[in-house]
């Protein structure tokens, strides 16, 4: 699904076990993380048990791998992030990137027959460089120096999106942003966009200290079925912010919101043509969003899965074990339309407990500033009569 529909990682090689969490740059051992993402063929990288790996430079993939976290509890954190430079058909799926310093630069190994002089590096999560067919998903991230994800000259099929201003190779670039939750004191690039099409869909944010979704130099960005709850600062209500361009300019940019929900007070400065979904159906993603108002179980619940018994792409619910494709089409449409109605009523339920709670809540603060009056009025006649 998304741009990146395709991305197999390492299906097509073995299976390669990470059973050992240090890390030597030039010369890792077998066993480590490192040593499995070098090799020239496919891998599917999996971990016996939970681990911190503190990484001593920036780790440097080949391309068909899969890093597979789920089922172990498996932190990159407190040394250099990860690197994708002209690699192809990657997928990171359930690790825990945090706490990412610059690297110091080296000598590090970057294949099993060669090892080269590396600069510093920028101290990101995951730094993507020309590369296609990238998957990250389920991967939680927090604290990178320089920020979490960096996908730069001309990746695509993949926050900082673009290298800079002047990169118009970036101008190919393709990426979907879905199904994240996008927590509170996050404070902007939710994503940051220069150049490309970026489809930003299903995603939950709840409050941002800057602006949530940024760009420059024309961008086309298509917001749709997002949740967006604004910050309690008049000021920040804003969900979207331009750069380095005069108004002029930017409303020749296609920015378009479709189906988001609002909250909160947020609000979506629109641009360009109003029509550009509707004639460019072509270049989307394959991914039809669902409306605002079930985003928040959507990236609660559900993560992607292929039972063994089918080839098709399934929403799996851990909870209900119920196996959906009800945002997209598929054979058994009965099922999935009451699935989505069933999530609807529930989602619609919610929002009427939370309504209640906020009144009641409402309803006890009136009260206790009703209470303290009464006693301040009891101290007072205290006062008087002594």
């Amino acid at each position: 699904m998304g741009f990146a529909k395709g991305t197999t990682g390492g299906k097509a090689g073995r299976i390669y076990v990470v059973t050992d969490n240090s890390d030597d740059s030039s010369n890792p051992k077998p066993g480590t993380l490192r040593y499995g993402v070098i090799q020239k063929e496919p891998l599917w990288i999996i971990f016996v048990t939970s681990m911190n790996i503190r990484l001593t430079q920036e780790l440097i993939m080949q391309s068909d791998k899969t890093i597979d976290g789920r089922g172990v509890n498996v932190h990159i954190a407190n040394g250099a992030g990860i690197m994708l430079q002209y690699v192809k058909n990657v997928i990171i799926h359930g690790l825990r990137i945090h706490d990412i310093h610059e690297g110091s630069g080296g000598m590090i190994r970057d294949g099993v027959d060669h090892i080269g002089i590396r600069t510093k590096s920028d101290g990101d999560g995951i730094s993507i460089f020309g590369s296609s067919n990238i998957w990250v998903d389920h991967v939680s991230m927090w604290r990178c120096y320089d920020g979490l994800v960096d996908a730069v000259e001309g990746s695509t099929a993949v926050m900082l999106f673009g290298a800079s201003d002047s990169s118009s190779i970036d101008q190919r670039m393709q990426i979907t942003v879905a199904f994240n939750h996008f927590g509170k004191r996050l404070i902007q690039r939710m994503p940051r966009c220069r150049w490309g099409f970026i489809h930003v869909v299903n995603n939950d944010y709840t409050h941002w200290n800057m602006y949530a979704i940024g760009g420059s130099q024309h961008p086309t960005i298509i917001s749709q079925g997002n949740r967006f709850i604004a910050p309690p600062d008049q000021f920040k209500k804003e969900i979207t912010k331009r750069d380095y361009a005069p108004e002029s300019v930017w409303k020749q940019w296609t920015w378009r919101s479709q189906g988001d929900l609002f909250m909160n007070g947020a609000f979506f400065v629109e641009s360009g043509d109003p029509d550009w979904t509707r004639k460019h159906i072509d270049l989307f993603d394959g991914i039809s969003s669902a409306s605002g108002d079930q985003v928040t179980w959507i990236t609660s619940h559900l993560i992607w899965t292929t039972p063994s018994n089918s080839g098709r792409k399934f929403f799996n619910c851990p909870k209900s074990k119920i196996y959906s494709c009800g945002y997209w089409k598929w054979e058994d449409e009965v099922f999935s339309n009451t699935l989505l109605t069933a999530i609807k009523e529930l989602v619609d339920a919610l929002n009427v407990v939370e309504e209640k709670m906020d009144k009641l809540r409402e309803e006890v603060a009136k009260l206790e500033a009703l209470n303290l009056k009464s006693l301040k009025c009891q101290i007072l006649k205290k006062k008087k009569n002594t």
